[in-house]
């Protein structure tokens, strides 16, 4: 052997070879031998205390509602109004009262018959007002008794008495009109 080199015929496999060597070397000495764990001492964990339970609080009552729609005017009253659903007969302040021109106007729409509640008439304004007689008094649409009217009812007619005026309204057939 003249020459003794070491020859080597793949140069990259030999390289590959020298890396994995290394590798393994250095894994076994730095990695492989780690501290021995400590044995861990058993102690008696004591049992978590139960969560609290919020107490039931009852939610608080809400506000009564109150309706204020007393206060503007009637939306199946024709336009117009009348002076019987004045701003006091709306707020509900007392009972509305007749006069004797109110009377006048007065005209006699229909009545109804029932075994139960008797004879009830409606009865309605020029102006768009109505009323309903039952059992002797006057209501208005608010179902308030009407001061000083008091009334009976006929077949074809009804009959209102105030103070010193006395009314009698007759039933009109379909298209008739009244004088």
């Amino acid at each position: 052997m003249k020459n003794s080199k070491f020859k080597i015929k793949n140069y990259g496999l030999f390289l590959l070879f020298i890396l994995h060597f290394s590798f393994y070397i250095f894994n076994c000495l730095f990695l492989g031998c780690g501290k021995k764990e400590s044995k861990q001492s058993t102690k008696l964990v004591a049992p978590r205390p139960k969560p609290k339970m919020p107490e039931y609080v009852p939610p608080a009552t809400p506000p009564k509602y109150t309706y204020k729609g007393g206060l503007y005017r009637d939306p199946l009253i024709p336009g117009g109004g009348s002076s019987s659903y004045s701003s006091s007969s709306m707020t509900g302040e007392g009972g509305e009262t007749m006069t004797n021109e109110k009377m006048a106007t007065l005209q006699l729409k229909g009545i109804f018959r029932d075994a139960k509640t008797g004879n009830i008439a409606i009865v309605a304004e020029s102006s768009g007002g109505s009323y309903i007689l039952k059992n002797g008094k006057l209501y208005d649409r608010k179902n308030k008794i009407v001061k000083g009217v008091a009334g009976v009812i006929g077949k074809n007619s009804a009959t209102l008495f105030s103070n010193d005026t006395k009314i009698e309204l007759k039933l009109k057939k379909a298209g008739e009109e009244r004088k």
